[in-house]
């Protein structure tokens, strides 16, 4: 009998509640297509998306205990968890910043427009 590595305890519900996870997210947000084609596309791209995300999770845990025996299983796991965090900050933050700037740049624009029409009014 051979002992289950601590890292991929588990690892084979994830990977389809992943799949599953990613099918539904998916399918959330594409609503302008028929249904047939929603779930379609949400199980090609959603699905694929997140089992290959998945995948490379567990080969990347699965190769930091063949190679250190278990003992950089924390770093791989803290790795996972900080590109989690950034990944998500970066899709929350990142249409915010665009608008700003979108602001910004219209006011400036209003602005450096208003100044050309004042100077040709004098």
């Amino acid at each position: 009998m051979s002992a289950k590595p601590a890292s991929s305890s588990g690892s084979g519900c994830c990977t389809p509640t992943a799949v599953g996870a990613g099918i539904l997210a998916s399918a959330a947000v594409v609503t302008d297509l028929p249904s047939l084609v929603t779930w379609v596309v949400a199980t090609v791209r959603g699905g694929g998306a997140a089992g290959l995300v998945q995948l490379l999770s567990v080969a990347a845990r699965v190769k930091a205990t063949l190679t250190t025996g278990g003992l950089a299983n924390p770093v791989v796991a803290t790795g996972e968890t900080v590109g989690a965090a950034s990944i998500t900050a970066l899709a929350i933050f990142v249409p915010v910043i665009a608008l700003v700037y979108l602001i910004l740049a219209g006011v400036l624009v209003f602005r450096i427009t208003g100044r050309r029409r004042r100077s040709r009014d004098r």
